[in-house]
């Protein structure tokens, strides 16, 4: 994929699934390359929105490093902020139900 292009609304989903619980119950950050995103800017995605969710103070999986996107000792920027807050609204079994979903249809 060019670098660059921008990610789906459907991939902030899973990407925000990921930054909050862990990516293990979507089988994984392979399993959540729906647009040929390489593997290690899907990481990035979910870093930045654990940047993000440290920088609103919301719990998150503690297993990512935080990327902010910023330089160092700056804050999140918070470019994608309007996509991930109301998901950070939902319970983590909405969420998963609603990631299920987007998988199950792009597999087909």
């Amino acid at each position: 994929m060019p670098r660059g292009v921008p990610f789906t609304d459907d991939e902030y989903v899973l990407c925000t699934y990921a930054a909050l619980y862990g990516a293990e119950d979507l089988g994984g950050v392979a399993a959540m390359n729906l647009n040929s995103h390489p593997g290690s800017s899907i990481k990035d995605k979910v870093r930045n929105i654990a940047a993000d969710l440290d920088g609103k103070k919301i719990k998150r999986c503690p297993a990512w490093s935080v990327l902010t996107g910023t330089t160092t000792g700056s804050g999140p920027r918070y470019t994608a902020w309007n996509k991930v807050e109301p998901l950070t609204r939902l319970s983590q079994e909405d969420l998963l139900r609603r990631c299920r979903n987007i998988l199950s249809h792009h597999l087909r």
